[in-house]
């Protein structure tokens, strides 16, 4: 599996582009700038399968609609039970205080990640709920690939002041996820890096 990486506009978030090389297929973890993404469809004539959503909040997922709407195939999103209702809330989402208030269109078919099993390219995503940050974070690991969201960012200090943040939760996920990567190695993918 090759992930590549797009730094967005938007508070600078990551997002990533999972591709296989003998697959016409590739997934999205959060979504951010549109026109990279559609050039990398153009590009490698690769089809969008599938977006996995680390939290609902707007700079990990303002593209998602315009992406959605650009695909020709149902696309699978993955996120949290929480995060589809925060997507559908412009003061939960925080679209509202980026002067482009936004919820989620339908143009796909939405999968409780953390009930329903998911398999990428052959292997299981193991789904993490990492509450603080926001209730609805989640954590996607895949093979030794983790992605982290806003849960853990190495480049930065944890954040937890938003009003529906848990500071103790947080800390406790940010632990968790720090003693995973340590003990397994895990190469971690966070939902900011420093440029």
């Amino acid at each position: 599996m090759k992930i590549l990486r797009i730094q967005n506009s938007v508070l600078q978030s990551s997002t990533y582009i999972l591709e296989q090389e003998d697959s016409k297929e590739f997934y999205l973890v959060d979504c951010g700038d549109v026109e990279p993404i559609l050039d990398f469809v153009t590009t490698s004539g690769k089809n969008l399968k599938g977006v996995f959503i680390t939290h609902c909040h707007f700079d990990h997922w303002y593209g998602l609609n315009k992406v959605l709407s650009e695909t020709s195939t149902t696309v699978d999103l993955y996120a949290s039970h929480i995060a589809f209702a925060g997507l559908q809330d412009i003061r939960t989402n925080f679209s509202l205080y980026h002067g482009d208030p936004m919820t989620l269109t339908s143009f796909c078919r939405k999968v409780d990640a953390e009930i329903e099993p998911i398999c990428v390219f052959g292997n299981n995503v193991c789904v993490i709920p990492t509450p603080g940050h926001s209730p609805d974070c989640l954590c996607y690991l895949i093979r030794d690939a983790i992605f982290t969201g806003d849960s853990y960012t190495p480049d930065f200090p944890l954040f937890y002041k938003w009003k529906q943040s848990n500071k103790q939760l947080a800390i406790e996920s940010e632990s968790k996820i720090k003693s995973m990567v340590k003990e397994n190695g895990y190469i971690v993918y966070p939902g900011h890096v420093k440029r």
